[in-house]
């Protein structure tokens, strides 16, 4: 396997949107131009999307660099900002340019110390969200989520224990970032 080496700390000043290596994308794979009121912004050195000012139709951050190698393995720390927050926090993989395909790995719900207790692993195809597996994991800040996807397998890994394998053959690839 091919390895790239991703990292970004969001330790800069606070801005609107991520900054140059980043690009957000609607549900419908439209590019959303960076802005406080609908995409993701820096905010106290994090990756910050409030709630009350989220695009409507939902907002999708991936890098701008093209990964197209078809095995990845994505790991990240993952946080909300505020407990209590709406919305999916998670990871993508294999996911073409506009992420319309490709799978995720995602803890999604109102309220992460009630409703957050399902890591939920799916494949979207044409836009539509098909779920794989759940996995009772509870959402808590500063976990480390990685996964690895590699031929036909997908492994889940939450502070460095393996919490799933799941096996699917609908995504071979992931078409490199433009």
């Amino acid at each position: 396997m091919t390895q790239f080496t991703f990292a970004d700390d969001f330790n800069r000043a606070n801005n609107d949107g991520l900054g140059a290596n980043w690009t957000q994308l609607d549900q419908s794979g439209t590019l959303i131009p960076d802005s406080t009121f609908y995409t993701f912004s820096v905010s106290s050195n994090a990756a910050y999307c409030p709630i009350w000012l989220a695009h409507p139709d939902g907002v999708f951050a991936r890098i701008s660099t093209a990964l197209d190698e078809s095995d990845h393995v994505v790991e990240a720390a993952i946080n909300r900002s505020q407990a209590g927050e709406a919305g999916c926090t998670g990871l993508m993989l294999r996911m073409d340019a506009l992420c319309q395909n490709g799978y995720m790995v995602y803890w999604c719900g109102n309220k992460p110390w009630f409703s957050d207790t399902v890591l939920k692993i799916a494949k979207r195809i044409g836009g539509i969200i098909t779920e794989l597996a759940e996995v009772p994991v509870a959402y808590l800040n500063d976990q480390v989520l990685r996964v690895r996807v590699e031929g036909n397998e997908i492994v889940v890994w939450v502070n460095g224990v393996i919490v799933t394998r799941v096996t699917d053959s609908s995504i071979s690839s992931g078409i490199e970032s433009r």
